[in-house]
This record gives structure tokens, C-alpha cells and sequence, in this order.
């Protein structure tokens, strides 16, 4: 497919974790975090106000590396949805 990231900007780069085809990562700050199959899509569909919910369940302690960075959860929202939209698109433009 292609070796840039699914979403990077200054403050967040989101992308396939390198030794999981299935799973993804999310990095901010000195923060990584790895993210089951099916996580980025789930954090990209929920509405945002339910965000910090599902992120809570998932792994509070993206919360805490999120309050230590200089991203807020609207950018890291945005972020998320993003890099679900670019993956739909890579995977559009492979399968036939």
C-alpha cells in the first residue's frame, strides 16, 4: 500500500502497529499506545461526546498521556476519524 502513516500531523501520528497487520498505534507526546483490531474504527464512529467514555473503557491511561500532551480530545477525535477515513480509502483503492 504505502509507507506514510494513515494520519500524522505536529502532535499525533496514528498508523499500523509494526508487527500487527490487524492492530494500530496511536502516539502523542512521549506517548504510544497500541490499539486492538477493531478499536480505531470504534473510536472513530462513536459520537464525540461519548469518546472519553469508550477510551476510559478501553485504556484510561490514554486519558492520562492525552492530559500530560498538548492534544486536546476534540484534535485526538479528529485524528481518529481521519485515520479511519484514509484506511477506507487504501483499502478502496487495493481491492479490486
Amino acid at each position: 500500500m504505502t509507507d506514510e502513516p494513515l494520519y500524522e500531523d505536529k502532535n499525533i501520528k496514528i498508523d499500523y502497529h509494526p508487527t500487527s497487520g490487524e492492530d494500530h498505534f496511536i502516539e502523542f507526546g512521549s506517548f504510544r499506545y497500541t490499539l486492538a483490531r477493531g478499536v480505531l474504527e470504534d473510536f472513530a464512529r462513536v459520537p464525540r461526546e461519548h469518546l472519553v467514555g469508550r477510551i476510559a473503557t478501553y485504556n484510561s491511561m490514554v486519558l492520562g498521556g492525552l492530559g500530560r500532551s498538548d492534544v486536546g480530545i476534540d484534535g485526538l477525535y479528529d485524528a481518529l476519524c481521519q485515520a479511519y477515513a484514509e484506511e477506507g480509502r487504501r483499502i478502496r483503492a487495493y481491492v479490486p
